[in-house]
């Protein structure tokens, strides 16, 4: 019996660790893959009969000791549940006053997705935007709740007929996900998220807002998945983690456009700090009504790379109609314009493939250089007044370690035009810059381009490398290839030293927090990408509130018309 006594447990941290605890709600709660006690005793390696045991210690231990804040665990027996309603033991909520008519989910709509947390307080001024922004937009308005801690508090009286508690397909391809119960305190919520069907799209619940774009054929678009932001204030407990979630806690929402049964666009809605929002519509959503605005602050594009430009992407974004001409920012930033197709060190030695520039006439730096000439008057043209600011960039560094390393000296094509660009650089200018400044300005004296010199050069602007360029506190003057002290950039090295960014160079569309990138003016597919493709054709649009936007133009449109 003494025996017995001294290995009784009085307290959680003599238990199995907490991780033992959260793989068994992981597998038990993961219904769709593991229907059945059989199913998820093979995950265990034990017999079918002992789920039920661990069932049972598990609730024994929520119940004994709440402080270890164990996820909630599926009433797989209730019989909402066997409805397709997801149901916990301790969750015995109002329901049905809350739940909305999910027949009003699904088909060619509008939809305007955020999230709630039991024992959050509505903000109530975002919430009268959203109900304004979907009444306007003929948008049908869907809260996901997320759950923190052992509260059983409810929702807002405010969410009744709007909370979604069970998954819907939206489309073939789109879901929300109102299953994956992700804490609201996770700081990476998306990397919790296990993995969907192959091309399965989906949005969960979260008080942040970001967004993967995940690779899933060698050339199909990639899938997506994306968090919320919520609709009720952070009340988190004290403390690190707590400190952490609130910090990134964001009055925001999600607009999903289904177009047919495998197309969609999508479109993050964040507050400001008077609960306005913006959209593409050029109005301005807030509590007390909506306005038109003239013109967005800001759009950074995709890389660009010239001669890799997609022709459908370049029409969608500076073409009548499109992007620019509707949206009229007060400045276009732009990513690797310039490829450096003609010279750069990563094609030199492949033999095949210069022999295929060389017969497409891309082996010549000069046609580059004017080549890109033509598409910045083009973008200057196409842009009203706005000012075209050009990000320092790895892809036009290409050119420099060209010349730095003296290659055109045996380069019989490139000879004479390396020999003009050296003195300029010598003399500290950025070889590529001085040239389209240069050729713009000679063309305007030739009467080739009727066009202001003085007006031109004031709009366009080269950033240097380590240059800052800020807009409503946004850093825009990082290509994202470079982190801390030369070491290569991630959005880790930008959180903790930047703060909000808009970077390129992945050409993978991401949002993590409050660092934003961009994807690709190319074509999806160039030579020298192989296997899975997570690359995607997507700007950012900042608005005067200093909202950020990602536009996707996905199948030669940007939205649904």
């Amino acid at each position: 019996m003494a025996n017995k006594k001294s290995r009784k447990v009085s307290k959680a941290s003599d238990y199995t660790s907490r991780s033992h605890y959260e793989k068994f709600a992981e597998v038990y709660n993961n219904w769709q893959e593991y229907p059945t006690d059989a199913d998820v005793a093979k995950q265990f390696g034990i017999a079918s009969e002992r789920v039920k045991n661990r069932l049972r210690n598990y609730l024994g231990m929520q119940k004994r000791h709440p402080e270890m804040d164990l996820p909630p665990l599926l009433n797989r027996k209730d019989s909402d549940f066997e409805k397709g309603f997801i149901v916990y033991f301790e969750d015995y909520l109002r329901a049905e006053e809350y739940r909305i008519d999910m027949k009003t989910l699904g088909g060619k709509g509008r939809y305007v997705i955020t999230s709630a947390m039991y024992n959050g307080d509505l903000c109530r001024e975002w919430w009268t935007t959203l109900k304004r922004y979907a009444k306007d937009r003929d948008a049908t308005l869907v809260v996901l709740p997320t759950k923190y801690g052992t509260s059983l508090e409810q929702l807002p009286d405010q969410l009744k007929g709007y909370v979604c508690f069970e998954d819907a397909m939206l489309n073939e391809v789109f879901r929300i996900n109102a299953t994956a119960h992700i804490r609201p305190t996770t700081l990476h919520p998306l990397r919790q998220v296990r993995a969907t069907r192959r091309n399965l799209s989906e949005i969960i619940a979260s008080p942040k807002v970001d967004l993967n774009f995940i690779p899933v054929s060698n050339n199909a678009l990639p899938k997506v998945t994306m968090t919320t932001g919520s609709c009720t204030f952070p009340n988190y407990n004290p403390g690190m983690v707590g400190a952490k979630a609130e910090k990134q806690h964001l009055f925001g929402a999600v607009v999903v456009e289904i177009v047919d049964d495998t197309t969609f666009h999508f479109r993050q809605l964040i507050a400001d700090d008077k609960f306005g929002v913006c959209d593409i519509n050029m109005k301005y959503y807030h509590p007390h009504g909506i306005r038109q605005i003239d013109s967005v602050d800001t759009l950074v594009t995709g890389d660009w790379h010239v001669w890799q430009t997609c022709p459908v992407v370049r029409e969608v974004t500076y073409g009548k109609g499109g992007i620019v001409d509707l949206l009229k920012p007060k400045f276009v930033i732009k990513h690797d314009l310039m490829d450096s197709t003609s010279i750069s060190h990563h094609n030199q030695h492949d033999r095949v493939l210069l022999a295929q520039l060389s017969a497409a006439g891309h082996l010549s730096l000069r046609a580059e250089l004017e080549a890109n000439v033509d598409e910045v008057v083009y973008i200057l043209q196409s842009s009203g007044d706005a000012d075209i600011v050009v990000v320092r960039s790895n892809h036009d560094e290409h050119l420099d370690r060209y010349l730095t390393e003296a290659r055109y000296m045996n380069d019989p094509t490139n000879y004479r035009i390396g020999h003009e660009l050296v003195p300029p650089m010598v003399d500290g200018e950025m070889p590529f810059a001085w040239y389209v400044r240069k050729r713009i300005l000679e063309r305007i004296a030739a009467g080739e381009l009727k066009m202001d010199g003085d007006v031109a050069m004031k709009r366009l602007k080269f950033l240097v490398r380590d240059e800052d360029f800020y807009r409503h506190g946004i850093q825009l003057g990082m290509h994202g290839d470079k982190g801390a002290n030369g070491a290569r950039g991630s959005l880790q090295q930008f959180l903790k030293g930047v703060g909000a960014t808009v970077t390129g160079h992945n050409h993978t569309p991401m949002i993590d927090g409050p660092n934003w990138v961009v994807g690709t003016g190319t074509r999806l597919k160039l030579a020298y990408t192989k296997g899975l493709s997570s690359w995607c054709n997507s700007h950012v649009v900042i608005f005067p509130n200093g909202q950020r936007m990602m536009i996707n133009i996905i199948q030669g449109a940007w939205r649904k018309v």
